[in-house]
């Protein structure tokens, strides 16, 4: 199982606008990730060898450094995301319910990595950290800093 996980983990006091605005952005960051995923896997690969499936259909697989893609949707469907928001810690986790997710991320021995996490994670870490540092700015303003 492949798992990311976002934690606000001892928050200190904040007013209930602050600590809400900053649960929206765990939110809103772990649907992000994984909604990203699951285009990444989705998108149409272009260089991946094409073999035939039963039924007579053919299936273009991802090349080396591609995203996987996506044949039976076995691995776009397992990828989750839960949030939990509790006074002194925000959660939000992406998991990927698919054992060879974590084979396809970080290759094997004989098969060279088709990345999906990492690079969404990086699409979507801009504005994760802005939101974050605007509603830390926020809190710091808030209390007189």
């Amino acid at each position: 199982m492949l798992r990311m996980t976002v934690a606000f983990n001892n928050l200190p006091e904040f007013g209930s606008d602050v600590h809400d605005l900053l649960g929206q952005i765990v939110v809103k960051a772990t649907h992000d990730l994984q909604g990203r995923m699951q285009e990444r896997i989705q998108e149409p690969h272009a260089t991946g060898r094409i073999y035939p499936r039963p039924g007579g259909k053919f299936h273009q697989a991802s090349a080396p450094g591609e995203s996987p893609a996506t044949d039976l949707g076995h691995l776009v469907n397992s990828i989750v995301a839960d949030t939990q928001h509790a006074r002194t810690q925000l959660l939000g986790e992406v998991t990927v319910g698919a054992e060879y997710g974590s084979h396809l991320e970080f290759g094997t021995v004989k098969m060279a990595p088709r990345p999906f996490l990492a690079p969404s994670i990086d699409e979507i870490r801009p504005a994760f950290e802005a939101a974050s540092r605007a509603a830390m700015k926020r809190a710091g303003d808030q209390n007189g800093q």
